[in-house]
């Protein structure tokens, strides 16, 4: 079983940032969001990785970047089963 696919019986979260949308499992979006507040807060501006379903990318996070998440649907889940089977 690929990390793509054990990622199917996780916890997945969707983050938008700059117009794309990433899926990613609960823990790594966490750890994501907990470094863009960091960033945020410091006034600064920096390259956060974010390890996603499609690789690995650098996002750059400035004091007004908007970052949004949320939940996937269990609908979303299956939709992505099927299609990757």
């Amino acid at each position: 079983m690929t990390l793509k696919h054990r990622r199917l019986f996780e916890r997945l979260v969707h983050i938008h940032w700059g117009g794309r949308e990433f899926c990613t499992d609960h823990s790594m979006s966490e750890i994501f969001i907990k470094r863009v507040r960091e960033t945020a807060d410091a006034g600064s501006s920096e390259l956060v990785p974010l390890l996603h379903e499609d690789g690995l990318d650098l996002l750059l996070v400035t004091p007004t970047t908007v970052v949004t998440t949320h939940p996937v649907e269990r609908r979303e889940r299956a939709t992505s089963a099927t299609s990757a089977a």
